[in-house]
């Protein structure tokens, strides 16, 4: 039985990088982290996360919970990180499309809790691509 999932999604913000364009989104523009770690903050926890999730999500319990969440930075690659018990399709890139519109400072941080209290998919930005996702932890 799984015990935690640790999910971790890397954004290049400098100059394009062929080497890892398989392994992060090359997004190539500033983002604000600090907003981006305040607004973090609002996915920890026990939540419905319906307006994170695919329309095509089938499972009816969408109450998720996330144990951690943070955002790093190093050498112009930011890495958002999430720890929990499970993940619904295409949550976390969904959070992740969310923090960076907040990162572009065209939301607020505090748009997390509304849009999660919504429970509604088409409320939700954009999702972020697939090739800053990676699964790097799974615990028993």
């Amino acid at each position: 039985m799984v015990k935690s999932k640790t999910y971790e999604y890397k954004i290049n913000t400098g100059i394009y990088n062929p080497l890892l364009r398989t392994h992060v989104y090359q997004y190539g523009k500033p983002l604000n982290i600090e907003v981006m770690k305040e607004a973090i903050k609002y996915f920890v926890g026990v939540h419905d996360f319906t307006t994170f999730t695919s329309g095509e999500c089938k499972k009816e319990n969408k109450v998720r919970e996330i144990y951690d969440a943070k955002v790093t930075e190093e050498d112009g690659i930011i890495t958002i990180t999430f720890e929990g018990k499970g993940f619904l399709k295409y949550q976390v890139r969904n959070m992740v499309g969310t923090l960076i519109k907040i990162g572009e400072e065209k939301i607020k941080p505090d748009i997390v809790s509304s849009l999660l209290e919504k429970k509604d998919r088409k409320s939700a930005y954009l999702c972020a691509p697939a090739e800053g996702l990676t699964l790097v932890d799974v615990k028993y």
